[in-house]
């Protein structure tokens, strides 16, 4: 029997359909069929899911740097462009030659993304950054504003350390010509 297979089993059998199905980002019908060998679908896209959500499997991101194999599927799977900066370089990146894209050709289009560790970086504005998350967590319905707040919050915090982490490799390169 396959490995991931096994394992996608023994987390329904632990911790439930509904559960495994959300971790997963498909829906419980397709947990049902994988698990019971009759999912019509693509079966190597659920593998990498299971693979990254239960087997660690991860993946070097040029935007994120390493992160598990299923969040690189589910940001590919992100439709659209999004106002916040961190799924827009997301989106781009995933459509510009990423070698972890299983996005189709015709999804893909070259796209450039650079980054001049030169230019002067503008002081991080906690107090703006804090009103627009609370504006935005507001425009959710009460039923999801928990859920909302916390994701806002976790993205702000990844563009943070995106930006974190370019500016210290921009200095390491630096030190590293003078050096």
């Amino acid at each position: 029997m396959i490995k991931w297979l096994e394992v996608l089993r023994q987390q329904v059998a632990e911790h439930g359909q509904p559960k495994v199905s959300r971790m997963l980002g498909v829906s419980t019908a397709c947990i049902s069929q994988v698990v019971n060998e009759k999912y019509p679908g693509d079966m190597a896209r659920i593998e990498k899911l299971v693979e990254g959500a239960f087997l660690q499997k991860c993946v070097n991101c040029p935007v994120l740097g390493e992160l598990p194999l299923h969040e690189c599927m589910q940001h590919q799977a992100r439709k659209g462009v999004s106002s916040n900066p961190l799924y827009m370089q997301l989106y781009k990146a995933c459509r510009s030659g990423c070698p972890h894209s299983s996005l189709s050709e015709r999804l893909k289009r070259p796209v450039t993304i650079a980054f001049d560790a030169t230019r002067s970086v503008k002081a991080y504005d906690y107090e703006s950054a804090v009103r627009r998350l609370t504006r935005q967590a507001d425009g959710a319905n009460s039923f999801a504003t928990a859920q909302h707040l916390n994701e806002l919050l976790i993205s702000e915090l990844e563009v943070l350390g995106i930006k974190y982490n370019r500016l210290i490799k921009g200095i390491e390169k630096k030190e590293n010509k003078n050096d």
